[in-house]
């Protein structure tokens, strides 16, 4: 399973402590964290729009901007898919990590079986949570994707029996069909757009003039067949939107 995981401190050593525990445990869970390093918070933010991590290792204290700013920012934008792990050397800042819906709060220097128990959190959250994430296979890896973060999901045209994982921020080419998927995500709020298309309805603008308005401005055209049922299933999902 790979997980984007950024660390983000201003004392290099304690970056270095954190990344060789990761390093560490790789192989005895069976994971793989594919590694960003910041020294600064503004840095983060910006990698993080791109890179959507879904875990942060967030110093506290930092000059410019602290760890705890950089959290309420990424949850400002309705982002709570990610899992903050705030590192400090002072457990007064423990009880501001409830505000931002931290998922963990760990006191220097890092513990070796902390650690341990942190990961097997983390992946107990992930294997309890798989109606909120898919787990994809591309490029030799598998990797955890959240539900939310999918724009569509298209068959691939050059690759018989492929699909095309359109993201907020990229995309994932693995083998399956849309039945694979189909009746699953129906119920997470996406709807066919064509035989060859599902498209997440919380990423739908608007629908005019036979075409289908991304948030991003992605246009998609549905079919005839497909059209009615997209227009109601749309309705559907704004007003539930509104009633939650």
């Amino acid at each position: 399973m790979l997980l984007r995981t950024a660390i983000c401190d201003d004392e290099s050593s304690d970056i270095l402590a954190i990344q060789s525990q990761l390093k560490y445990f790789e192989i005895q869970f069976d994971l793989e964290f594919q590694i960003s390093l910041f020294q600064n918070g503004f840095d983060l933010l910006r990698s993080h729009q791109d890179n959507r991590f879904q875990l942060i290792f967030l110093d506290v204290e930092m000059p410019q901007i602290n760890g705890l700013e950089v959290a309420k920012t990424i949850r400002n934008q309705n982002d709570y898919d990610v899992k903050i792990i705030f590192i400090s050397n002072y457990p007064k800042y423990m009880q501001d990590s409830f505000d931002v819906e931290a998922f963990h709060y760990l006191q220097k220097p890092l513990q070796q079986k902390t650690m341990e128990s942190l990961l097997k959190r983390i992946l107990k959250f992930y294997y309890s949570n798989q109606s909120n994430t898919l787990l994809l296979s591309h490029d030799d890896i598998s990797e955890v994707i959240s539900i939310s973060d999918i724009l569509y999901i298209t068959t691939n045209k050059s690759q018989k029996d492929y699909l095309e994982f359109v993201l907020v921020n990229r995309s994932i080419l693995t083998k399956g069909t849309l039945k694979d998927y189909k009746n699953t995500l129906y119920l997470k709020g996406f709807s066919l757009v064509h035989r060859g298309c599902l498209v997440n309805l919380s990423h739908v603008h608007y629908i005019k003039n036979g075409a289908l308005f991304l948030t991003n401005g992605i246009s998609l055209i549905p079919s005839r067949r497909c059209e009615k049922e997209l227009r109601d299933d749309f309705s559907k999902h704004i007003l539930n939107y509104r009633n939650a």
